[in-house]
């Protein structure tokens, strides 16, 4: 399932934490189309993270949380399998930039970086969405790639998935082995999932999507911004996002690496409100700096 600023809110609200050892470092090339230089981009990091890492929302504390683990997770989100987008358009609180907007705008990114990765023609890959939750996503994909696979948790929300996008292969699992041999995907991606995963098991969760992964294929970790004080604020607000550990992309960026994957690097989205392509190709010039409301990190098994 997806998370909150970006059109699936997965965080955790009231006890919400956030994993502080893995602060964002932009990179000058992405910097200069702005005018920026490095130190620049590092001294607005800085200052983001006195005023909002360092100081925690209201209620819930960035720096501990307990963790939602296995079972409790499988029946939080069979609870909400027939009320996902409510519960998430509730705690987003603005009309037009629902669940839809957010669902598409990280449908779009994924295409694009799908396109840029591998040519104009995605109808030879076969990707898997792990932590596919309701399916959301598969829709505006359509049927542009040869398989669409995804795997969840939740059988309350596989099943909704299924009556969805009867075109996609739906799996449960457990939450630990991926249910798939060794490469048998081109593309891995997971919206939003990983602050749900204790991080304990991180490691794991990372070291799975390298083992279901081809050579020289990728994996998508899209997640969000612990950086933004509105992606904060709804984490904050959502109900089922309690007791999650939102990562910074420099962490997901780590965890990547360490699982064997190579070029991982980290892309901030949703700087404004990136609604069509144009918006887009603005929102890409702001991709170095930690200020999206939520960010992807790609990794090159």
């Amino acid at each position: 399932m997806f998370e909150p600023a970006a059109a699936g809110l997965r965080n955790g609200p009231r006890s919400g934490a956030f994993e502080p050892s893995g602060q964002y470092r932009a990179r000058s090339c992405g910097c200069n189309r702005l005018g920026l230089t490095a130190e620049s981009s590092q001294n607005a990091e800085d200052y983001v993270r006195r005023i909002l890492v360092d100081r925690p929302v209201k209620g819930s504390d960035h720096r501990r949380g307990s963790i939602v683990k296995g079972e409790d997770v499988k029946a939080q989100f069979d609870s909400y399998s027939q009320t996902y987008d409510t519960t998430v358009n509730a705690a987003i609180g603005f009309p037009v930039l629902n669940v839809d907007f957010f669902t598409k705008a990280k449908a779009q990114y994924l295409v694009r970086v799908l396109t840029e990765r591998f040519g104009g023609d995605l109808s030879r890959l076969d990707l898997v969405d792990v932590g596919c939750g309701i399916g959301n996503l598969h829709s505006f994909l359509g049927k542009a790639v040869r398989t669409m696979t995804g795997v969840d948790v939740s059988s309350e929300c596989i099943g909704t998935a299924r009556e969805r996008n009867p075109w996609v292969d739906y799996r449960l699992y457990e939450g630990k082995k991926l249910p798939f041999a060794d490469a048998s995907f081109d593309v891995a991606f997971t919206i939003c999932v990983m602050h749900h995963v204790p991080p304990t098991d991180w490691p794991l969760f990372a070291q799975e999507l390298r083992r279901v992964v081809r050579p020289r294929g990728i994996a998508l970790v899209f997640e969000h911004n612990p950086y933004n004080v509105l992606t904060r604020y709804v984490v904050s607000s959502c109900e089922f996002d309690r007791d999650a550990v939102l990562l910074t992309g420099r962490t997901a960026k780590r965890v990547l690496t360490e699982a064997g994957f190579t070029d991982v690097v980290i892309h901030h989205i949703l700087t404004i409100p990136a609604a069509n392509h144009a918006l887009q190709q603005v929102d890409r010039l702001f991709r170095r700096l930690p200020f999206g409301a939520q960010y992807y990190a790609l990794g090159v098994a």
